[in-house]
């Protein structure tokens, strides 16, 4: 899959979808969306943080802190290179993983979306729930995610390594790893 085959939302009145709130971080809120095709999708809208502003303001050249602090919210560049990271680490979970048990969620689509000045990136939905700590499931992801994260680590993708953290566990609702059909599935934005 290339970017070129993502879904074109230009037909589509988002306003009009089932919408539904399943998370939301420090970066932005997640929703599921379903589709017309009635495909479900999870889609982060990024948000403009104030903080990250400032932090950026402080640690970088003020001249390129705008774009450190809203990359993914307003950079169309930013967004795209986001979608192809979570193609070729999808692609590359089917190498590692041929047994299927992790994988990375696909993207399905990135958009603008006019009433919040700001891009949205949706990916494939993935029905599932949190790790239970007491089933002894935890053990079975630590030793899953440091696969991961030692693969990850061989292929360069460094700065994903705290996504791949059974710590990183539940934030505001919404694990980042979720069990899926006995599968592991990685659903964070920023990979």
């Amino acid at each position: 899959m290339a970017l070129d085959e993502l879904v074109n939302t230009a037909d589509f009145d988002f306003s009009k979808l089932p919408k539904e709130k399943i998370g939301e971080g420090y970066s932005g809120v997640v929703y599921k969306i379903v589709l017309p095709d009635k495909r479900a999708v999870a889609e982060k809208h990024f948000r403009r943080s104030r903080l990250q502003a400032t932090l950026a303001r402080i640690f970088f050249n003020p001249l390129a802190a705008y774009e450190v602090a809203h990359s993914y919210a307003t950079i169309e560049a930013a967004v795209k290179t986001a979608c192809y990271r979570r193609l070729v680490l999808a692609d590359l979970c089917e190498y590692w993983f041929p047994d299927g048990e992790l994988g990375v969620a696909r993207p399905v689509y990135y958009r603008w979306v006019p009433e919040e000045q700001s891009f949205a990136l949706a990916t494939e939905f993935v029905e599932g729930r949190g790790p239970i700590p007491a089933s002894g499931e935890r053990n079975v992801l630590e030793k899953r995610i440091e696969e991961f994260r030692r693969h990850l680590q061989q292929a360069g993708f460094l700065g994903g390594r705290w996504q791949a953290d059974i710590r990183t566990g539940k934030q505001k609702g919404m694990y980042a790893l979720i069990w899926s059909r006995a599968a592991l599935h990685f659903h964070c934005f920023s990979l």
